[in-house]
């Protein structure tokens, strides 16, 4: 049942080649660190240093390819640069600046720090933010210096396992609090996963 929801909030994001602002809000399950740990095949913490918006061999789709300056590797293939595909974007006004726009999805800067969740390639190649905007955290730092993680998901309606709505948790913590959070998910799926290893090689 629950994979049946999440897949329902993602099949309810919605997919515009208007202006930003005229795309309403997708929907996903609200998932705390642990949950998009589970869900991720990558999970970085990263500097976005490149975006190329790009149409699709069939003309079809807009895909935006970004290319990752990677600082740390909590989970997948620890490479210091990573490049993957994300479905929408906007194409440069030599294309036509035409964009498609998914509801939801988080946005990426080239120059800003983030750590990323995401999804193993699909098919075609495109991975996923876990859980849609969810799946960003902005790292800043404050008036004090320090490094905070910030999500922003106002672009996002959130549920519940049963499909009720509910509250985003809070959208800021210091960075070191999230990286200890993260570290403690990736170990213990690491440990379900050696214990299901084991179990299964009997």
């Amino acid at each position: 049942m629950h994979r049946l929801l999440i897949a329902l909030a993602a099949l309810s994001c919605v997919v515009s080649f208007l202006h930003p602002r005229d795309v309403r809000a997708g929907t996903a399950v609200r998932m705390d660190v642990a949950g998009l740990v589970d869900r991720a095949e990558l999970v970085v913490e990263a500097r976005v240093i490149g975006s190329r918006p790009q149409l699709t061999a069939s003309g079809r789709r807009i895909e935006t390819e970004y290319t990752l300056d990677v600082k740390r590797t909590f989970l997948g293939e620890a490479l210091s640069a990573q490049s993957f595909r994300l479905p929408g974007g906007v194409l440069p006004a030599s294309q036509g600046g035409r964009g498609l726009v998914i509801a939801g999805m988080p946005s990426l800067t080239e120059g800003e720090d983030v750590i990323l969740f995401l999804t193993v390639p699909s098919s075609k190649g495109l991975r996923m933010p876990v859980g849609l905007a969810q799946g960003k955290y902005r790292i800043v730092r404050d008036a004090a210096g320090r490094q905070i993680a910030t999500q922003s998901l106002d672009s996002l309606s959130l549920v519940d396992a049963h499909g009720a709505p509910t509250a985003a948790a809070p959208g800021a913590l210091e960075l070191d609090a999230l990286v200890r959070e993260i570290e403690a998910a990736v170990a213990a799926r690491r440990e379900r996963e050696a214990r299901q290893a084991a179990g299964s090689g009997r």
